[in-house]
C-alpha cells in the first residue's frame, strides 16, 4: 500500500498509457487490415489491366489520322446543320408576308391578312399552273379565313409559320426535275398545343416537331432527286423518314408501261424555339 502512495503519479500514468493505447491498438490493426485489402485490390486490378493491354496491338499511324480526318468531317456536318437550323428558324419566325412597323414588332393584322390570303392564293395557282392538281378541291391544308375578325398574335404566328413551310414544299413539287406527277394531299399539324394534334418539342425542349403528309403521285425514277430536293432546303428543316408507302399507279390491265409510283410520304419539320411565343407553347406543353 505505501508502495502504491509512494509511487501514485506512476501507476496512474502507466494506466493512462494502456487506457490509450488499447484502442489505438485496435483502431492501428483495423486500419493495417484496410490498407492490405486496398493493396490487394490494386494488385488484382494492376494484374487485370496487365492482362488487357498485353492483348491490345498497336493503332498505325494511317488508321489514327483517318479517325482525325473522321471527326474534323462530322464536326464541320454538325456546324453546317446547325447554321442550316438557324437559317430556317429566322426565316420562319421573323421574315412575315408583310413588313412590321420595327423590327421585332408584328405586322399591322389587317395588312397581314390580306398579305396571307393573297400569298395563299398565289401557293395554289403555282400547282394549278404546274398541273399538279387533279380534282376541284385543292390538296394543300385549307386556308384560315377569319372573315371580319383581325387574326390575333398567335394567329399570326402559327400561320406565318405554316405558310413558310407549305410554299418550300410548293417550291419542290413544281420544280420539274423532282419528277413530281401530282399531289393529292398535304396534312400539316402546325398549331401547338391544340387537342388531338401531335406537333411537341423535343426531350431537350430546344426544337419544335411538326408533322407533315405528303400524298403525291411521281415517277419513281425522280424518287431521290425529289429527296435530295426536300432535304436540301435552306428556309425549312425537312427530317424525312427512313422509310414511305409506295404503290403502283397505273392499271395493270393495260398494256402500256408506266413508270408512275403513287407514294405516301411521312417527315417532320424541325423549328428552332427562341421567339417569347414558342417558349410560351413550351411552357404550357410541359404543364
Amino acid at each position: 500500500m505505501d508502495f502504491l502512495k509512494d509511487n501514485l503519479f506512476y501507476v496512474i500514468l502507466i494506466a493512462a498509457i494502456i487506457v490509450v493505447s488499447i484502442p489505438s491498438y485496435i483502431l492501428g490493426s483495423q486500419r493495417r487490415q484496410e490498407i492490405r485489402r486496398a493493396q490487394q485490390e490494386a494488385e488484382t486490378q494492376i494484374r487485370h489491366y496487365r492482362t488487357r493491354a498485353a492483348g491490345v496491338e498497336r493503332v498505325d499511324d494511317a488508321a489514327l489520322e483517318a479517325a482525325r480526318q473522321h471527326r474534323q468531317q462530322f464536326e464541320a456536318e454538325k456546324d453546317a446543320i446547325i447554321d442550316l437550323m438557324a437559317r430556317s428558324w429566322r426565316h420562319m419566325d421573323y421574315e412575315f408576308l408583310v413588313e412590321p412597323a420595327a423590327p421585332g414588332e408584328l405586322p399591322d393584322a389587317e395588312r397581314y391578312k390580306e398579305a396571307y390570303y393573297d400569298a395563299y392564293a398565289r401557293l395554289n395557282q403555282r400547282m394549278r399552273d404546274a398541273g399538279l392538281v387533279t380534282t376541284r378541291e385543292s390538296p394543300l391544308p385549307q386556308m384560315e379565313d377569319w372573315g371580319p375578325r383581325r387574326p390575333s398574335e398567335r394567329a399570326i404566328r402559327v400561320t406565318q409559320k405554316k405558310y413558310w413551310i407549305l410554299n418550300a414544299l410548293v417550291d419542290v413539287f413544281t420544280d420539274r426535275e423532282a419528277g413530281v406527277v401530282s399531289v393529292q394531299r398535304v396534312l400539316l399539324d402546325h398549331v401547338p398545343n391544340e387537342p388531338d394534334t401531335y406537333n411537341r418539342p423535343t426531350a431537350d425542349g430546344r426544337f419544335w416537331l411538326y408533322p407533315l403528309r405528303i400524298e403525291f403521285i411521281i415517277d419513281f425514277r425522280h424518287f431521290p432527286v425529289f429527296l435530295e430536293k426536300l432535304i436540301n432546303r435552306e428556309d425549312v428543316f425537312f427530317e424525312p423518314p427512313g422509310h414511305w408507302k409506295m404503290a403502283r399507279a397505273f392499271d395493270e390491265s393495260q398494256a402500256v408501261y408506266s413508270p408512275q409510283v403513287s407514294v405516301s410520304f411521312d417527315c417532320r419539320v424541325w423549328d428552332y424555339i427562341q421567339t417569347d411565343f414558342e417558349q410560351a407553347n413550351l411552357a404550357a406543353h410541359r404543364r
